[in-house]
């Protein structure tokens, strides 16, 4: 993200859910559950430092559609504005990484399963 300081508001919505960071702190989770026609998302007013600031998330997508979720592919939308000025857009500038550390279980939506040990450590801080 551009350098900032101050308070930002970081407008975000993901098909299925997300976790969201701002250099290392954990923010908040969403979006709200709709519909994939008429998405949520939510706003989140968060602290800035001085200089570079770091934004992560943690995108999990639900890849089978049900009575619960509709089949959509995957993804995460994120605007971040300081007063009236867009600093930050999801584009092909963010890095990406596919984490080997969650796993679903077969036949069931919400249970997961996590291996820390397979989880890069620090993947939120400023720097990774």
């Amino acid at each position: 993200m551009r350098k900032a300081e101050g308070k930002a508001r970081v407008h975000c919505t993901a098909d299925s859910k997300y976790r969201l960071w701002i250099n290392g702190e954990y923010i908040g989770f969403g979006p709200a559950r709709g519909h994939s026609e008429h998405p949520y998302y939510d706003t989140h007013v968060v602290p800035l430092r001085a200089g570079r600031n770091t934004i992560a998330f943690l995108v999990q997508h639900y890849t089978e559609g049900g009575n619960i979720f509709s089949p959509v592919e995957g993804g995460l939308i994120c605007q971040v504005e300081v007063g009236t000025t867009v600093v930050a857009t999801t584009d092909g500038s963010w890095g990406t990484l596919s984490s080997k550390a969650y796993r679903g279980i077969a036949g069931m939506i919400f249970p997961e399963s996590f291996d820390a040990r397979a989880e890069p450590h620090g993947w939120q801080q400023p720097g990774f």
